[in-house]
C-alpha cells in the first residue's frame, strides 16, 4: 500500500486526543527522517508507553520531520523549542506519541576547545560536569547517541532527579535503563541546558560517564591527537589542507563511513559506523564478515567474547587483515574482531575503533554529514607492538585476555514518560 504523506505544522496539544493526526502502523519499526538525515528502523512503536517521545536533532533552523511506517507516513514542520504530538495507530492499539525540538545548541564563552585524551583503556576521555558535580571524567564517544552517566559520577556530586525510562539498545541486547531530564552539562567553554542522563547502575567503564556525539550533532567536531584538543566549530574551517573528504552516512542514529577490508586477493566494501568507545582497530558484523567466505583465508589470533548493553556475550575471533582502505589511505596488518557464532545475540553494524580512529585528524562535519580526515603521526605506528603480534602473525601471550572481554556500546534513544 502506498503511504500517504500528511503535513502538519505547529505545537499540537495532546490533551486533545480526537484532534491529534494518526499515523497507521503495522510493524512497529518506524523510520525517521530528521531534517537530512534519514534514520532508518530507528524508532520502535511501544503500546505500553503513557507516551514516547523522539527527540529531534539539535538545529537553529526550522525544518521537516518525518515518521515512515510500513504502511504510512506523517510530517511535521518543525521550529526549535517546541513539541509535536501524534497517534501512532498500531494494529488497533493508538499510541501516543510526541516529537520535541526542545534540544538546543550549546552556548559557547570561549573557542570551544576541549582537552582530550586516550586513557589506560583505549578510549577518549574529556571533563565535564553535570548540574553541579565537581569534574567528571567522561567518555566522548561517536558510536553513542545518548548522555550516560556511572554510579562512580555520584561520588562526584552528580545528582539526577530520575523521572523517566528508556530502552537502551546495543550489543548485548536491550535493557531498560532509568531517566533524568532536565539537566545541565558543561564542557570546557561550552554548556547545554534541558539535557536528558541515562542513568546506568554497573560500572563497566573506567569513567564517570560517557557523552554521545549528538550534543555536537549541529557542529563540526575537530579531533588534532598533536594537540590532544577537541575544537567545536559553528562550521567547516576554512583552512583544512591536506584533508581528505568523505561522505557521512547515518544508519540508525549513528554516522559510518565507508571502507573496504582485504585479505590480499577480494576485498569488501561496506558502512563502518564511527566508535570512539571502541578501543578495538576494527569489528566485523557477521552478516559482512562471513560473506564470501572472507575470513577462511585470514591468520587466526585468538578467540573472543565481547559485552555491551546487555547481558548477552557475543562469541568473535580475532584475525589478522592484510589492509584496510578508507578514502585514499590504507593500513596494513590489521588485527580486527569478526563475530562467528551462528546462532545467539550478534552485533548488526561494522565498527571502526579508536585503534584505527587516533590514527588520523579529523573533522566530523554533522552540518553537512562528511567527515575530512589525514593521517597524523600515529599513522605508521605498527599494530604489533599494541597488540603483542610479532612479525609472522604468531599471538603472544595475553592478546584475548586484554582485548576479548571489550565492550562496544551503540545506543538507541528511546524515553518513556514517567
Amino acid at each position: 500500500m502506498n503511504a500517504v504523506l500528511a503535513v502538519l505544522t505547529g505545537c499540537l496539544p495532546l490533551q486533545a486526543a480526537e484532534q491529534l493526526p494518526v499515523l497507521r502502523a503495522s510493524s512497529p519499526i518506524v523510520d525517521i527522517l530528521d531534517g537530512h538525515n534519514l534514520r532508518k528502523g530507528y524508532w520502535t512503536v511501544d503500546p505500553a508507553a503513557k507516551l514516547d517521545v523522539y527527540y529531534a536533532q539539535r538545529s537553529t533552523r526550522p525544518r521537516r520531520v518525518t515518521f515512515r511506517t510500513d504502511i504510512d507516513a506523517l510530517s511535521f514542520d518543525v521550529q526549535p523549542g517546541q513539541s509535536y504530538d501524534f497517534l501512532v495507530s498500531l494494529d488497533g492499539k493508538e499510541c501516543p506519541t510526541r516529537i520535541s525540538t526542545l534540544r538546543e545548541s550549546c552556548r559557547r564563552s570561549g573557542a570551544g576547545e576541549i582537552p582530550m585524551h586516550l586513557g589506560r583503556d583505549g578510549k577518549l576521555h574529556i571533563q565535564g560536569r553535570i548540574n553541579d558535580s565537581d569534574e567528571l571524567d567522561l567518555l566522548f564517544d561517536v558510536g553513542a547517541d545518548t548522555l550516560v552517566l556511572y554510579p562512580s559520577a555520584r561520588s562526584k556530586k552528580a545528582r539526577l532527579a530520575l523521572d523517566g525510562t528508556v530502552m537502551n539498545s546495543g550489543m548485548g541486547g536491550i535493557q531498560e535503563r532509568a531517566t533524568s531530564n532536565e539537566n545541565r552539562l558543561r564542557i570546557g567553554d561550552l554548556a547545554w541546558d534541558h539535557e536528558q542522563v541515562m542513568s546506568i547502575e554497573t560500572q563497566s567503564d573506567d569513567a564517570d560517564g560517557i557523552v554521545g556525539f549528538n550534543v555536537f550533532e549541529d557542529k563540526v567536531v575537530e579531533f588534532d591527537y598533536g594537540r590532544a584538543l577537541l575544537t567545536v566549530h559553528d562550521a567547516l574551517p576554512a583552512a583544512h589542507d591536506g584533508f581528505t573528504r568523505a561522505e557521512l552516512h547515518f544508519e540508525g542514529a549513528l554516522p559510518h563511513v565507508e571502507a573496504s577490508v582485504s585479505d590480499g586477493k577480494s576485498s569488501l566494501h561496506g558502512w563502518f559506523a564511527f566508535d570512539t568507545g571502541y578501543n578495538g582497530s576494527v569489528y566485523l558484523a557477521r552478516e559482512f564478515g562471513t560473506r564470501e567466505n572472507f575470513q577462511d583465508g585470514l591468520v587466526h589470533l585468538a578467540a573472543n567474547r565481547s559485552r555491551g548493553v546487555g547481558k548477552d556475550t557475543i562469541e568473535g575471533a580475532f584475525v589478522l587483515l592484510p589492509e584496510l582502505t578508507l578514502g585514499a589511505s590504507v593500513l596494513h596488518q590489521v588485527p580486527i574482531c569478526i563475530e562467528t557464532a551462528a546462532e545467539g545475540a550478534h552485533h548488526q553494524t561494522n565498527l571502526l575503533g579508536m585503534d584505527v580512529l587516533e590514527r588520523f585528524d579529523m573533522l566530523l562535519d554533522f552540518q553537512a554529514n562528511e567527515v575530512w580526515w589525514k593521517p597524523n603521526q600515529a599513522f605508521e605506528a605498527p599494530f604489533e607492538k599494541r597488540y603483542g603480534i610479532r612479525a609472522g602473525g604468531a599471538l603472544l601471550a595475553g592478546l584475548a585476555l586484554c582485548l576479548g572481554l571489550g565492550g562496544i556500546f551503540v545506543w538507541k534513544r528511546r524515553r518513556r514518560a514517567a
